[in-house]
């Protein structure tokens, strides 16, 4: 089945699938996203804006909607760059996950993260994830245009810029997670918060799938401007949506 409705960023009628609520939202933040790459700007920023709006509002009705509908914990594998694992997206994607209810873990020399959770939000953690880390890149490059710099002097600021930047989005989304769990708390029919639940949950088919050795972090050289400047830039960011970027 299918109904018509009017698209409320280009007011053309649209063919709508009629389709599970938790399906329907990630499809209408997936379109939302693939506007966002539209050349002209105004229909660009308001379609960016929408989906991270509908990612931050649907957050927790989409797990209760799991745990009505049963939705299991499975496990997906994503990459980005080549075999090795770039610090400030570990650590920006480790902070993302768990804002959303997943756990990931790093396949050794492969560059292939597993991201653990039920779709829904391992859906909404690759969205965000996209968003957050096209909005660094796009910050960095920014703030780098007017430096003169040699090119390893470049590489350690860069870096430096982009892990001062993730440090302050991984307090940002801490502090909307434990408002949700607060909120939760607040709430006589909700037994346990969505976050100590869907950890268990996560954490039982992490046991029960793989053999999980120690992760080491990686020590990187550290310029103190840099990272401050990063750390200023992350303040900045729209995690509603707020911000747009057209980079």
């Amino acid at each position: 089945h299918s109904t018509l409705a009017t698209c409320s960023i280009c007011d053309n009628i649209c063919v709508e699938e009629i389709m599970e609520p938790n399906q329907n939202i990630i499809e209408k933040i997936k379109k939302l996203l693939a506007l966002s790459a539209s050349p002209n700007e105004n229909e660009a920023s308001t379609a960016l804006r929408m989906a991270m709006d509908m990612l931050s509002k649907h957050n927790l009705s989409m797990t209760e909607i799991n745990v009505e509908k049963k939705e299991s914990v499975e496990h997906e594998e994503v990459k980005f760059t080549g075999k090795r694992f770039s610090t400030w997206r570990t650590e920006l994607l480790n902070s993302v996950s768990d804002a959303h209810y997943c756990h990931i873990l790093k396949v050794s020399g492969t560059g292939v993260y597993y991201i653990i959770g039920k779709q829904t939000n391992r859906q909404a953690t690759i969205l965000m994830f996209t968003y957050l880390a096209n909005v660094v890149e796009f910050e960095c490059k920014s703030h780098m245009a007017s430096l003169s710099l040699t090119k390893q002097e470049g590489k350690t600021y860069a870096n430096s810029f982009k892990l001062g930047m993730v440090h302050r989005l991984r307090q940002r989304l801490t502090e909307k997670k434990n408002s949700i769990i607060l909120e939760s708390k607040s709430n006589a029919l909700i037994k346990v918060d969505p976050y100590t639940l869907s950890k268990a949950e996560n954490n039982d088919y992490i046991r029960n799938k793989f053999r999980v050795r120690q992760q080491q972090e990686s020590n990187s050289r550290i310029n103190g401007s840099a990272y401050a400047q990063g750390d200023r830039a992350g303040n900045r960011v729209g995690l509603n949506g707020s911000r747009a970027i057209t980079a």
